[in-house]
């Protein structure tokens, strides 16, 4: 599925009703509304995701997002419990979760989630921002598994 702003402008809707339970925990009003911006923005068609681009696209004061990512206390196990309550029972049953991770080299440390760690991209450590994505694997569906060659076993 190609992301676009027609699937994005469609899609909107259900973020807000998705973030109820993981933005309670995030406590102040402010920090609510900045992690929905947040979440709303990552999702939206255009090349960087970084604070100011997002806020341009978004058409808020980049303040208001970068406080969130920079000031603002929260606890992020809270959060994660609130979005596996959210997600996992909507994808079950499931015989396994596929987890896949892209790391691209960062030269500073003012994006989100850089850090000096292992970037499957080089193949070592470096400072980098790592990227993961995890899509369920559902029951019944045909099994293709492949070696890191890409050969089948």
């Amino acid at each position: 599925m190609q992301w676009n702003q027609k699937l994005w402008r469609r899609s909107i809707g259900q973020f807000a009703e998705f973030l109820e339970s993981p933005a309670a925990g995030l406590g102040r009003r402010e920090r609510r509304e900045g992690a929905a911006l947040y979440v709303r923005g990552l999702p939206m068609p255009g090349e960087r995701k970084s604070i100011e681009p997002m806020a341009e696209r978004l058409g808020v004061d980049s303040r208001k997002l970068q406080q969130l990512m920079t000031d603002s206390p929260w606890d992020e196990e809270e959060v994660w419990r609130a979005i596996r309550g959210n997600v996992v029972p909507v994808m079950e049953p499931l015989s396994a979760w596929v987890v896949d991770e892209t790391g691209w080299l960062k030269q500073g440390s003012k994006s989100v989630g850089v850090a000096h760690q292992y970037c499957g991209a080089v193949g070592k450590t470096a400072n980098c921002q790592v990227h993961w994505k995890v899509r369920p694997f559902p029951s019944g569906a045909p099994r293709n598994r492949r070696s890191n060659s890409g050969r089948n076993r």
